[in-house]
């Protein structure tokens, strides 16, 4: 957060960003003061995303909000390095850890009973389909 960011003080949702009412309906506080601060309507810049220029969700300083794509907003989140690796073992629903990955790898035989597609599911307690999609994919 830089020092003149500007924080909604009210309500935040999980993400930290914060929301309002407005027309009746919730919607996005940055949302909201970017179109205002530019002179638009919510609905002018539907299919756009606000970004933060200062990584902070619940700043609404107009300074610090840019519209864009969400192209762009990914690109910054990869060049300000706040990118999240949530792949194998690293996503919280994951079932497989890598050493399984790897063992999985290493002893499938295509159209084997023993190290088959199907047994090793039924061995690592996973779906088949889980299994196909390791094998093609190779990690």
């Amino acid at each position: 957060m830089r020092q003149d960011c500007k924080e909604c003080l009210g309500y935040r949702n999980k993400g930290g960003y914060g929301v309002m009412k407005y027309q009746g309906k919730p919607v996005f506080a940055h949302r909201l003061v970017y179109s205002l601060a530019n002179g638009l309507e919510l609905q002018d810049i539907e299919g756009w995303v606000v970004r933060h220029d200062c990584d902070n969700p619940a700043c609404v300083n107009p300074e610090h909000l840019t519209i864009g794509t969400v192209q762009d907003n990914v690109k910054d989140r990869m060049d300000r390095g706040r990118q999240h690796d949530c792949s194998g073992a690293l996503n919280s629903n994951a079932k497989l850890t890598a050493e399984q990955r790897k063992e999985i790898l290493e002893r499938f035989v295509p159209r084997c009973r023993i190290n088959g597609q199907g047994a090793l599911s039924r061995e690592f307690g996973v779906n088949q389909s889980q299994i196909s999609r390791l094998i093609k994919q190779g990690y």
